[in-house]
């Protein structure tokens, strides 16, 4: 094995020596070069014959050639290089109107560049003024530091240091914490603090915060450990806490926020906050817990605020919150009702009807069972006595519920607030209509205004059937009957409602907006909005509107029903829109139902979301170019122009 280890070596090296030391005959390179060239030599030629192009002046000079494919290769591709980069000489090629070149390209000099633009000196001066304005609003809206100090110590259990300059000191009840200055607890020692606007701040252990102003705003910097916030109300401002990964913003609320290595979680045990971070946003309710990652992880609420010396009042706060909910969700709703008696009251020319049932009853409901609870929980009493308004100067909860309530009784199952388009004088006519079924109900309306001072401004003057006493001034006339009561601030209006009321005319449930109306009744209405929308876009736009509408498609549209109602203690909403005929222009652009996947990123506390499937954005482009162009091509000769500029195709590209 070894002799023939050694015996190839040998072979390698003597072939390794002979091909260094083998001398090519004479001749050989001058022959192989020669027949190099030979295969070279046409392209050669060819690029030699050639001029330099530098611009699209030279290749403007090659298009004819190059629509007769009698370029030289290497030149065509040149040319075709050149026109993959340039809208301008590809218009040129395809035959279209010859364009003046762009200043800026090359070959350029060859044509001269259009004159500058003066700008007149009212536009300097218009816009000197806009831009110092919105730098005012900005400084406004950003606002100065304020003076004096941040927040005041008004308790300590252990140790409160104030962190400073390398140094700490000792801070007591009573003393002052400036702006953006950090204050740290120690091991086994909880704090509170009590900022300018009221708010409490209670700190746990080792916990440090620092607190900055700007206009109304306050900020809570939390750099690590837990606080709870018991927010005072604010009329101006808010009042945030940060805490390097999440922003919370409350008012009047009370709630927690931890904050360690692993991020955030934020507790709610009264009121709303609304918090972001972690690449998510949300609002809560009160018992309810948000982090900024899984790491953190959820704990119960009571754990969370177990450390607190009022942990007690908050857990009885947090339960008492818990048993109202529970009770409310317990008032008996009004029923769907399935038929409508003021359809028929109401004129053809009708363009909206919104109805929504009689909440009097639910409402009463719902505040006794608030008020037994009032009076069972001396914490919910306490809570309350701190946010009632009467306390603050405003009318008594109370008082306002029963009188709601009075005037509920003697209504019927729902209120249909409608607008009616006067086609004579040209205007809408809202009008809010309800049935009376019981009697007293102007007496009642008598005393309410008269308590609330009206007698001495007419603000609201009751009329009856005659609409006879009707002089005066006043700004909502109220029509009462024996059967019906309508609210308007037109009194003509009323006099036309209450003369076909009598004679019996044929009312909106006769139209096709009305029979709508009714099959939406048919099947149980909750909340419901409907919009006559071909009589509104075809009685109050003319001419160049008109033409607009017809250029967009929105003539084309029938009418929008939206329902919202509760069936098995479940809402249901449902929009239809409908057309007259296949849909086109911009409603057109809506596609049929799929799925969205968009809907998976929207947050599950969201309270509206709205979302579209439609078409392809370039069917889409189509349609507002030819509705832009309104007949002159204007609007596509400005978009040639446009893309020539941005040397871009918007539709292909």
């Amino acid at each position: 094995m070894t002799h023939d280890t050694e015996r190839k070596q040998v072979t390698l090296d003597d072939a390794v020596a002979a091909v260094r030391d083998d001398d090519a005959p004479a001749g050989a390179a001058e022959s192989a070069a020669a027949r190099v060239w030979e295969r070279i030599a046409p392209r050669s030629a060819d690029l030699a014959s050639t001029q330099t192009i530098r611009g699209c002046h030279d290749v403007r000079g090659l298009l004819d050639a190059r629509r007769k494919n009698a370029l030289p290769p290497a030149r065509a591709l040149l040319v075709d290089d050149h026109l993959r980069d340039c809208p301008r000489c590809r218009a040129a090629l395809a035959g279209e109107r010859r364009l003046s070149l762009l200043p800026w390209r090359p070959g350029a000099t060859t044509e001269s560049a259009p004159p500058p633009r003066r700008v007149p000196r009212y536009a300097v001066a218009a816009s000197i003024l806009l831009v110092a304005g919105l730098s005012l609003w900005a400084l406004r809206r950003e606002g100065a530091a304020p003076a004096g100090s941040r927040a005041a110590v008004q308790s300590v259990t252990g140790a409160l240091q104030l962190v400073a300059a390398q140094r700490t000191v000792a801070l007591a009840p009573g003393q002052e914490v400036g702006e953006a200055e950090a204050v740290r607890t120690a091991r086994d020692s909880r704090a509170v603090l009590r900022l300018r606007d009221g708010s409490l701040v209670e700190m746990s252990e080792r916990a440090e915060i620092a607190v900055t102003a700007k206009g109304a705003d306050t900020t809570i910097h939390l750099a690590r450990g837990s606080i709870i916030v018991r927010a005072a109300r604010r009329r101006t401002g808010h009042l945030r806490v940060a805490s390097g990964d999440c922003n919370v913003e409350v008012t009047g609320t009370v709630f927690s926020v931890n904050h360690g290595l692993k991020g955030s979680r934020v507790s709610v045990i009264e009121g709303q906050v609304r918090v972001a971070g972690g690449g998510g946003e949300a609002v809560l309710a009160p018992g309810e817990q948000w982090a900024t990652s899984a790491a953190v992880g959820r704990v119960p609420v009571q754990s969370e605020i177990a450390w607190s010396g009022e942990a007690d009042r908050y857990l009885a706060l947090l339960g008492e919150l818990n048993v109202l909910g529970e009770r409310w969700r317990q008032v008996r709703r009004p029923e769907l009702r399935y038929e409508s008696r003021l359809l028929r009251l109401l004129p053809e020319e009708t363009v909206i009807f919104a109805s929504l049932p009689n909440y009097g009853e639910a409402l009463g409901d719902a505040h006794r069972l608030f008020d037994e609870r009032l009076h069972e929980s001396a914490v919910l009493r306490d809570l309350w006595a701190e946010a009632d308004p009467a306390r603050h100067g405003g009318p008594s909860l109370a008082g306002v519920i029963e009188k709601v309530r009075a005037v509920a009784d003697h209504l019927g199952d729902e209120v249909v607030l409608a607008v009616v388009d006067d086609r004579a004088g040209r205007r809408v006519v809202p009008l809010v209509l309800a049935e009376v079924r019981r009697p007293g109900l102007r007496e009642l309306l008598e005393s309410t205004l008269a308590d609330a001072g009206a007698a001495r401004e007419p603000a609201v003057r009751i009329v009856g059937e005659s609409l006879a006493n009707t002089a005066g001034r006043a700004d909502v006339f109220v029509l009462l009957r024996s059967d019906l009561m309508v609210m308007g601030v037109d009194e003509p209006a009323l006099r036309a409602l209450s003369a076909r009321i009598e004679a019996g005319a044929g009312g909106l449930d006769g139209t096709p907006f009305g029979e709508r109306i009714a099959q939406a009744y048919g099947e149980g209405a909750g909340l419901l909005f409907a919009a006559d929308l071909e009589r509104i876009t075809r009685a109050r736009t003319t001419g160049e509107a008109q033409e607009a509408l017809h250029r967009s498609g929105l003539d084309g549209l029938r009418s929008f029903i939206l329902e919202r109602k509760d069936v098995a203690d479940k809402a249901h909403t449902q929009a239809v829109l409908s057309f007259l005929g296949a849909p086109r222009g911009i409603p057109s652009w809506l596609a049929a139902p799929a799925p969205m996947g968009a809907l998976d990123f929207v947050s599950p506390s969201a309270q509206a979301v709205t979302a579209f499937v439609v078409k392809s954005p370039a069917h889409i482009f189509d349609d507002v170019v030819e509705m832009a162009s309104s007949g002159d091509g204007a609007a596509r000769k400005y978009l040639q122009e446009l893309e020539s500029k941005l040397d871009v195709r918007l539709r292909a590209d």
